[in-house]
């Protein structure tokens, strides 16, 4: 299964989630989309509050392609350059890319501070909390469970669409 993670604090958060959605979905098969999770930034705290989601489904893209494709619908939905870490329209990771583990200068998987994200793990642990982390050895709902001590934000329903 190969994971996607959303993320937005600028605009019109909920409507950039949807477009985002709509999008990946000409070039990815989207069997499982979590709700969405209001959550506090990290790394940079003075900024608003983030909507977050994940997706996890199936593409006949490789890693890199995916990803790419991914840089696509961000440069679509008006991502620029901004401070890592920093407010975004729109932020669309490739996670984890079934039992892919690969290192390059575009992209390495899985990601490699998932399992410090809370406003990753919370939404993958309810819609696909057995699946294992081919480094640490570890299920979804595992790492979930060591994060216990983080606020795992406000779960919100997709709104209907527009």
């Amino acid at each position: 299964m190969i994971i996607l993670a959303l993320g937005t604090n600028m605009g019109d958060r909920f409507n950039q989630l949807h477009r985002a959605r709509q999008k990946i979905g000409a070039f990815f098969n989207i069997r499982h989309c979590s709700d969405i999770y209001e959550t506090a930034p990290q790394y940079l705290t003075n900024q608003p509050m983030f909507l977050n989601a994940v997706m996890a489904g199936e593409t006949a893209l490789s890693p890199l392609d995916l990803l790419r494709a991914c840089k696509h619908v961000e440069k679509e939905l008006g991502r620029t350059t901004a401070p890592r870490f920093g407010p975004r329209c729109i932020d669309v990771d490739v996670v984890m890319y079934g039992d892919a583990v690969m290192q390059c200068d575009e992209l390495i998987l899985p990601h490699p501070r998932m399992h410090e994200r809370g406003f990753v793990l919370h939404p993958l642990c309810d819609i696909l909390p057995n699946i294992m982390h081919p480094i640490h050895q570890k299920t979804i709902a595992d790492m979930c469970h060591e994060l216990a001590a983080s606020d795992p934000g406000k779960k919100i329903s997709w709104p209907p669409s527009t």
